[in-house]
């Protein structure tokens, strides 16, 4: 449903900017069409062409009745249903997130941090942006990643975050990270061994200075710190514990 509430708002908000006949066209090619959710790319097409607020009235009458026959489902009209009363409201920021997130002044009680993988897109887990993170987190907020990664979860730390693991009792294993200004909000902290990883070379933290630089000098950064760094090894941390040696 969380999808379906995000296409609605892309839709409203975009237009015809991007949901047009070209971008219909590409998902829907063949060598395309198997990275998208297939009810979700019929559901956008519907909504898309079924959307009386994004239409004029003049040209409603000329394709309306053909929409209702190929597009309309039972299906597609109550997930519409569900999704146009949703109490929810998303605004999109289509820009560097560094830039927009020092122009917010807003406090948040959750922040989602899905970035691409960090070696990808180290932009988005510098320890100068998890600083800016912090500054927009309130009291009783908290930040969520999937990543369990030593980099992510030293960086939080150093900026002040009590660090946790999501725990996903279905599968009975851990999923990801989670941070909060207050303690109290993490109801599996960190164990001795994983705070000792992130003390190691694997626990360095990318540097982003001034929010814009570009990726590939915020990696050439990192490898200097790590060659220079007299930190054990993540691998032979790992080795030591597993002999007894703290």
């Amino acid at each position: 449903l969380v999808n379906y509430i995000i296409i609605n708002a892309l839709i409203n908000q975009y237009k015809n900017d991007y949901f047009n006949k070209q971008l219909i066209k590409l998902i829907s090619h063949k060598d395309i069409t198997s990275y998208f959710d297939r009810e979700l790319v019929g559901y956008a097409k519907y909504y898309a062409k079924n959307r009386y607020n994004l239409s004029s009235r003049s040209i409603l009458g000329a394709f309306l009745h053909n929409i209702y026959y190929d597009h309309l489902s039972k299906r597609y009209k109550k997930i519409e249903s569900i999704t146009c009363n949703t109490p929810f409201k998303l605004h999109f920021y289509c820009q560097d997130a560094r830039k927009t997130l020092v122009t917010l002044h807003n406090q948040y009680s959750l922040i989602f941090l899905d970035a691409f993988t960090f070696s990808k897109a180290p932009q988005l887990c510098s320890f100068e942006f998890f600083t800016e993170l912090y500054k927009h987190l309130g009291d009783t907020g908290i930040i969520v990643t999937y990543s369990n990664s030593a980099l992510i979860r030293n960086s939080l730390i150093q900026n002040g975050f009590f660090v946790g693991k999501i725990y996903d009792c279905i599968n009975d294993k851990y999923i990801g990270t989670v941070a909060a200004k207050d303690k109290t909000l993490i109801s599996k902290p960190l164990d001795n061994y994983e705070l000792g990883l992130c003390s190691t070379k694997a626990g360095i933290p990318y540097h982003d200075k001034g929010l814009n630089s570009p990726k590939d000098i915020i990696l050439k950064q990192r490898e200097i710190d790590y060659n220079s760094s007299n930190l054990l090894s993540a691998s032979k941390y790992i080795k030591l514990r597993r002999i007894g040696i703290e």
